[in-house]
């Protein structure tokens, strides 16, 4: 019936009553969204969208954004719309009934720039290199039902541009290496990868002298260069070797201030340039005595505002072996108030680090929650001085924590934004020194959708891939993984749940047998929107040293499919 108050009466068998004027109220129900389709469109809008779901009315009223949709037509499970004109980007649609009651999806509509203008998705990579000792290869994943278009431009040291091509197909996975990638002018290079829609890329680079790899770190790739940057770990100390790469992918020479910003508290300035259509090392050790054997964070600022991308590797040398250890990272655009870390690993041969880097002249008091499977979160309390750097050892914080898988939430508390990363080093033997590690930057969002280009099981090195999955979310999340490969179709997995504030490790060649000896991307969604972050790491033998080399890398957000998706915290 009709909403609003009513009478209620109670009546005797005798005749007689009593009535209770409104007494009872109908109240209406809101409608729902389940899905939208298509789920993108180009900027200068007209895209015709179905909206599907419950308790639609006429008179209802659609924005994409803060822009109106013009309604094509209204049914109780479906409406019509046409997109307006709107910037790049994903945006919330809107549903307001004439009633007042109204629901909301977010990032349900993505505006792409025309095919005529520039590209929907770009990354960039600062560091690459190959030949007798480094190679490099690039995984592109499409999550997408379409094929998607890429051009890939590399860029060697001396300023000389070289593009390639590709499609990478539906549901699939593609890989750039030395067999397939153009004849460059130099050993080193950067990349710019330039894509239809939004893909999941992941930058490898192994090294070895003469052999399997024994040494390997991975990168997703930054979005947009920048006149600042901020970096968390860095360290001279115990024969750790610290380069930042810098490329410039403008047409002006960038002038940039590195801050380093010591754990003791003091901090040291250096400028460098960066030539147009270049890219630079700074090899931190040599570049002052205060940081010949030091810890600490950098930021990066351009003084002439051409904005440049900056990464950071870390290297260490043992028994005489060249860069037996190393990790890489991406900077950081800029500090926030809340992190979230999907891998960590304590006990047996594992160490793992927090890094925390406090670029702000007041202290960051801090709430650190450490998730883990099956166990409430650990919360711990700490303080970061004014631009310095904090080390959080996470095998020695309590000793829960001393063999554990543990994902990570780090929050300023009082509204100081910070920087953060962690550091994974492991032993091949319990006693022996760290013969490998891999790093990641934190990130500031969580989604229902991630994809993870890179990973791979068995072959020489008997590799083994991991997919860590963090839920931050109260409540269990149902989780679907989709196998991409390169020569087949998807394969999906059963779903399985993870806990409300825990965490799941996806041994993939466990869960899908048939990634033995191949090389695939993953898929994971929440069936139920549910916030997660998800992370993929890759370890492999080499002369009989167990998982001498190892990579860590972030998994790609993606807008989400429906509803039940993109119902859930971003």
């Amino acid at each position: 019936r009709a909403t609003g108050a009513v009478a209620v009466v109670v009546r005797n068998a005798d005749g007689r009553s009593v009535t209770r004027a409104n007494g009872y109220t109908y109240d209406a129900l809101a409608p729902e969204i389940t899905t939208v389709s298509p789920s993108f469109g180009p900027i200068k809008g007209g895209t015709v969208v179905t909206i599907s779901g419950k308790r639609f009315s006429t008179g209802a009223v659609v924005r994409a954004g803060a822009a109106l949709a013009r309604v094509i037509s209204v049914t109780s499970t479906t409406m019509k719309v046409t997109t307006p004109a709107h910037l790049a980007g994903a945006v919330d649609l809107q549903v307001v009934l004439p009633s007042g009651l109204e629901v909301s999806a977010a990032d349900a509509f993505t505006f792409e720039l025309d095919e005529d203008a520039q590209p929907a998705f770009v990354r960039y990579f600062a560091e690459g290199a190959s030949g007798s000792f480094f190679s490099t290869r690039f995984a592109l994943a499409n999550p997408h039902d379409e094929q998607v278009a890429v051009t890939a431009t590399f860029t060697d040291t001396a300023g000389g541009a070289t593009s390639m091509e590709l499609i990478v197909p539906a549901m699939g996975r593609a890989t750039i290496d030395e067999s397939n990638r153009p004849a460059l002018g130099s050993e080193a290079f950067a990349t710019r990868f330039d894509a239809s829609r939004e893909i999941g890329i992941d930058r490898t680079m192994e090294w070895a002298a003469g052999g399997v790899a024994y040494g390997a770190h991975s990168e997703t790739g930054i979005a947009e260069p920048r006149t600042s940057w901020v970096v968390a770990e860095g360290a001279t100390i115990g024969g750790f070797n610290l380069f930042y790469l810098l490329q410039n992918p403008t047409d002006e020479s960038a002038e940039i201030k590195v801050t380093y910003l010591l754990a003791t508290g003091q901090r040291i300035e250096k400028v460098h340039s960066v030539a147009a259509q270049a890219r630079t090392n700074i090899w931190v050790n040599k570049e002052a005595p205060m940081l010949e054997s030091a810890e600490m964070s950098a930021t990066f600022t351009s003084l002439n505002n051409v904005p440049v991308v900056v990464e950071r590797s870390m290297y260490r040398n043992v028994g005489g072996q060249l860069f037996t250890a190393g990790h890489n990272s991406a900077a950081i655009a800029e500090p926030a108030l809340r992190w979230f870390l999907a891998e960590g690993a304590t006990g047996g041969t594992f160490d793992t680090f927090v890094l925390i880097g406090n670029p702000n002249a007041t202290e960051a008091r801090l709430r650190v929650s450490y998730l883990r499977a099956g166990a409430a979160p650990l919360v711990k309390e700490y303080v970061a001085a004014p631009q310095s750097r904090l080390t959080l050892w996470v095998d020695e914080q309590d000793p829960v924590l001393a063999n554990a898988e543990v994902s990570t939430i780090v929050e300023s508390t009082n509204a100081t934004p910070v920087v953060v990363e962690r550091a994974m080093w492991w032993r091949a033997t319990p006693e022996g020194e760290w013969t490998e590690a891999h790093n990641s930057a934190g990130v500031t969002r969580t989604a229902a959708r991630w994809v993870v280009a890179d990973g791979s099981a068995g072959g020489d090195g008997r590799a083994s891939t991991y997919v860590l999955v963090a839920n931050t979310g109260l409540e269990p999340a149902p989780v679907k993984v989709t196998l991409l490969s390169e020569t087949g179709p998807a394969i999906s997995a059963p779903v399985f749940e993870v806990d409300g504030q825990g965490r799941f490790t996806i041994d993939v060649a466990g869960m899908f047998p048939q990634a033995a000896n191949r090389r695939f991307s993953v898929l994971v969604e929440s069936t139920t929107g549910a916030p997660l972050v998800v992370e993929r790491a890759t370890y492999s033998d080499a002369a009989g040293v167990p998982w001498a080399a190892g990579t860590n890398s972030l998994g790609m957000p993606l807008p989400a499919r429906t509803l039940a998706a993109v119902g859930g915290t971003h």
